[in-house]
């Protein structure tokens, strides 16, 4: 297949999820004890009552996509099951249940829009932006943990937990009431930030100027990174500044 796969907006938690697999040229399953490559001639939109059990969507769950059999024909199984270490079968399921791709939940359990290619993942940030804010915060002098989830909250996190790149997107703003104030945030691999940062973002300018940057960051098992914010370059007395930082993507 083309490693292509899409959530649309507009979908449900229970009945048409908006969550689309693109036509598949050939896929080796085994069907009982014979190995067979499967086909589907179009593009295919999952749907509670055929590919989940007509059962409803968790919230702010991570679920998985795998390519089945259903009756000699190929069809699809959404799961919460992880795929095993090398992203190649469900967990359990060798030869059955081929991974293609994963896609998250809402707080209401809607999937997220989203596109995939070939295990980049990309969420639509002009139509999520809440759900994908993992921070907002005015201070963290010292390396501070922050989960790459809803909130920054655990069991909301917005990549797998096989996923180590994160893409991400920091927006700074200057609050202070000052002329020419310095905000950095510095962003880092858990544990890393004392002794260096992967991604330093700083904002120079008067009052309420906003600044966004978007970059890769690599995270722990935990979907976990460091961050920092450091403030100077005054014209008087203190600056303040506010920090917002969303999960804008991932791979695999």
């Amino acid at each position: 297949w083309n490693g292509r796969a899409r959530v649309d907006s507009g979908g449900t938690n229970n009945g048409n999820f908006a969550v689309y697999v693109p036509a598949i040229e050939a896929v080796s399953l085994l069907n009982g004890t014979t190995w067979g490559a499967y086909a589907s001639a179009s593009e295919t939109q999952l749907t509670s009552s055929s590919h989940f059990g007509s059962s409803t969507l968790a919230n702010d769950t991570m679920y998985y996509v795998y390519a089945t059999l259903s009756a000699g024909v190929l069809t699809y199984d959404v799961s919460t099951t992880a795929p095993d270490a090398p992203l190649t079968w469900k967990t359990g399921a060798v030869g059955t249940h081929r991974y293609l791709f994963c896609f998250k939940t809402s707080s209401a359990g809607v999937p997220l829009a989203m596109q995939m290619s070939r295990g980049r993942y990309l969420y639509r940030f002009s139509a999520l932006t809440t759900e994908l804010r993992a921070l907002n915060t005015t201070s963290a002098t010292a390396a501070t943990d922050v989960i790459l989830a809803r909130a920054g909250v655990a069991g909301r996190e917005l990549l797998p937990a096989h996923a180590r790149i994160a893409r991400l997107l920091s927006a700074v703003t200057n609050a202070g009431n000052h002329v020419d104030d310095l905000v950095t945030a510095s962003y880092g691999m858990n544990g890393d930030l004392g002794t260096g940062a992967a991604f330093i973002h700083r904002v120079y300018g008067p009052t309420s100027v906003t600044n966004q940057a978007v970059f890769d960051c690599e995270c722990d098992s935990a979907r976990t990174i460091d961050y920092s914010i450091t403030l100077g370059n005054t014209d008087a007395g203190n600056p303040t500044a506010t920090v917002d930082l969303y999960v804008i993507g991932f791979e695999e």
